[in-house]
């Protein structure tokens, strides 16, 4: 993963990394004058706009940095296109004449955007090299992964992929709210924080995208016909979508920011599913070209008309006017059998969308309660002090050092009622599904190589390669106690840590891990890579001396490092990016957990943004008579064997009295 950092103008020249930003085109129709946050939007150099709109808003619009394109504006372009605009559905060929003029322009990147996603598309980050792939599904409509569900037992398998060729990226479309509420329509809603997801050959996703984002490779599939039904949008969604296969491209989808779907709206969408199969079993001669392709799908699916076929023609022949090259096809034949993800290190995981629950949150902490403890009328005036907020946008990532995962439910229920964005990490996958079988509940899985805890930040680096749309991750390992309601009071912007210790990486020391192979040997190790990268990229040179600057500030010594018990941690999403590239290269020469991760929180942010977090680690008889050292002040204890304390009197006595009325 490279990192996102941009070295001046000076140093561009000897970086071998650095590549020029790229030029970003955004196409929005707008027959409405322009409102603040248009003209905003318009001045965001980081893009161009182009207002396709009406004529008697041209003096308005002409006001803003915006490229403004009337009927007339366009009607005076040298594109066969243009003969469509007034003859037939409005917007599909201004969209067409729109997009050929910002290929004209040199474009990388154009955006077909709803104005109502442009907030949208500045959170996307269009460099983004990690994905969910979806896998083993021929067809999948997008609303199952990120929308709230109703079914408790629905599941999806993914594998993390690296490097991923973007083609399209699209956003989940949405919906007015307030006139589903008026027509009493059943609504369902979106999760914002679920990640985005990317479907390659084999995979038509069945739904219609309001809003796209074209790299430069997919320009040749933008192009827009009218649609006389949803039927109709949704074969042209799914005509194009199989022709991206042709090219070994890929479908990205990024989740929505408005409220969701009412599910009415949905109902004609699964007629089409014999264009789904169609298009599935569908080749393309092998003899084709690409455009040929485009020409044979468009006569032989039943819902492109003449007019939409002569659309095309003109499509492509502008394209070719313009000298836009066309890529040659890598998936000849079926695509549907073709894997077009480069082959990587893959990490698995197994998905599942928040479930919307009837209950109140109260109403679920006294199911659980009945569950595990004799007297369930036990609340009291404890809890009272503490306000129960739902959080969010914070992922609560738990690690299971070994794959025991007996007790996941009593996880799950604790902190659930807390944090609505869970996951779980670990080795064996197999394991953790049979383990977990006999809940009503699916959970969300990522399968990781830990080493018995030793490299637990590997699950942080895998959940933050997912995409959750998080302030920040919150892990700890499932034998940490956590006290869910004081972490209110901590700042989501500053990474949380509970203790640092200093070393120094040219020095000999008593720790016993330190004198171990994944010690100060693989310490070294890392170190010496990070600065052979650091010769040959200014980005990792000028990321890798502020890291080594706040080792030297906290540690006094130009070979510090630090280390410390780090059961617990939580990271900003502001330092996500430096997180991986610096923790995948820690893992990748095994260094252990307590010195990658103290020295990593404290390498990637100044020291006096660092916050200590108060907490119990307990040792020796200590850990016997852990009810003497909880404090509800504090923010966790370690460790806390749910396994086996569960199964004392002495433990569920604990718990049902101590620990769970504080929840």
């Amino acid at each position: 993963m490279s990192l996102k950092i941009k070295p001046t103008n000076e140093e561009t020249s000897q970086d071998s990394n650095y590549t020029e930003p790229k030029r970003i085109w955004v196409i929005i129709a707008v027959l409405t004058p322009p409102d603040s946050s248009m003209v905003k939007f318009c001045q965001d150099t980081r893009w161009r706009v182009i207002i396709i709109g009406d004529d008697v808003y041209r003096f308005l619009w002409g006001k803003t940095r915006c490229i403004f394109h009337g009927r007339r504006d366009q009607r005076g372009l040298n594109f066969d296109s243009v003969k469509y605009i007034g003859t037939i559905e409005n917007l599909p060929p201004r969209k067409n004449v729109a997009f050929l003029y910002a290929i004209s322009q040199g474009a990388d990147i154009i955006c077909d955007m709803d104005k109502a996603d442009v907030n949208v598309l500045q959170n996307i980050d269009l460099d983004r090299k990690w994905y969910m792939l979806l896998k083993n599904i021929s067809v999948f409509n997008p609303l199952d992964h990120f929308a709230y569900t109703s079914s408790n037992y629905k599941s999806f398998t993914y594998e993390i992929v690296e490097d991923v060729a973007l083609t399209i990226q699209t956003v989940m479309p949405y919906v007015n709210y307030e006139k589903s509420l008026e027509n009493n329509v059943t609504f369902q809603f979106f999760d914002h924080e679920a990640p985005p997801i990317v479907v390659s050959s084999g995979t038509l996703l069945q739904f219609v995208p309001i809003s796209r984002i074209y790299h430069k490779t997919s320009f040749w599939s933008a192009v827009s016909f009218s649609k006389s039904s949803s039927v109709d949008a949704m074969c042209h969604s799914q005509w194009q979508q199989r022709l991206i296969w042709e090219i070994g491209g890929t479908y990205i989808v990024h989740p929505s920011q408005h409220q969701g779907y009412p599910q009415n709206e949905l109902k004609d969408k699964p007629l089409a599913p014999d264009c789904s199969q169609y298009l599935i079993s569908w080749t393309c001669p092998q003899n084709l070209r690409l455009t040929n392709c485009m020409e044979e799908l468009s006569k032989d699916v039943k819902t492109f008309t003449n007019i939409s076929l002569d659309v095309l023609l003109s499509w492509i022949k502008d394209l070719h006017h313009l000298n836009y090259v066309v890529p040659s096809r890598s998936n000849i034949g079926s695509g549907a059998s073709r894997y077009t993800i480069a082959e990587s290190s893959r990490v698995q995981l197994t998905y599942s969308p928040k479930v919307l629950h009837s209950q109140t949150l109260m109403d679920k902490k006294r199911d659980f309660l009945e569950s595990i403890c004799e007297d369930s009328s036990i609340y009291t005036a404890k809890s009272d002090r503490y306000k129960r907020r739902v959080v969010d946008d914070v992922l609560l990532l738990v690690v299971f050092n070994l794959p025991f995962y007996k007790y996941v439910q009593w996880i799950h229920n604790m902190y659930s009622l807390k944090y609505s964005t869970m996951a779980y990490c670990g080795d064996s996958k197999e394991l953790f599904l049979t383990a977990t079988e006999h809940l009503n509940y699916s959970l969300t899985f990522i399968e990781e190589d830990v080493s018995a805890g030793f490299y637990i930040y590997q699950c942080v680096s895998a959940a933050i390669k997912i995409g959750y749309n998080v302030s920040g991750i919150l892990m700890l390992s499932d034998d940490v106690l956590l006290n869910t309601w004081k972490t209110d009071e901590l700042p989501k912007d500053r990474p949380w840590l509970h203790q640092v210790y200093t070393l120094h990486r040219d020095q000999s020391h008593n720790w016993y891990n330190w004198r171990q192979p994944w010690g100060q040997k693989a310490f070294k190790s890392v170190w010496q890579e990070l600065t052979d990268l650091s010769k040959n990229s200014t980005a990792v040179k000028n990321s890798f001396g502020n890291f080594e600057r706040r080792l030297q500030v906290i540690s006094k010594s130009e070979t510090g490092l630090c280390f410390g018990f780090e059961d617990i941690v939580y990271l900003p999403q502001r330092i996500f990016n430096e997180f991986v590239f610096f923790g995948d290269l820690f893992a990748k020469h095994k260094v252990f957990l307590e010195i990658a991760l103290a020295t990593l929180l404290v390498g990637l942010v100044e020291n006096e943004e660092l916050v200590m977090l108060p907490g119990s680690y307990l040792w020796d008889n200590d850990r016997t008579n852990y009810e003497r050292f909880f404090n509800v002040s504090h923010i966790f204890m370690h460790p806390f064997k749910l396994g086996v304390e569960s199964k004392k009197l002495a433990g569920l006595e604990f718990l049902c009295h101590t620990y769970i009325p504080y929840l």
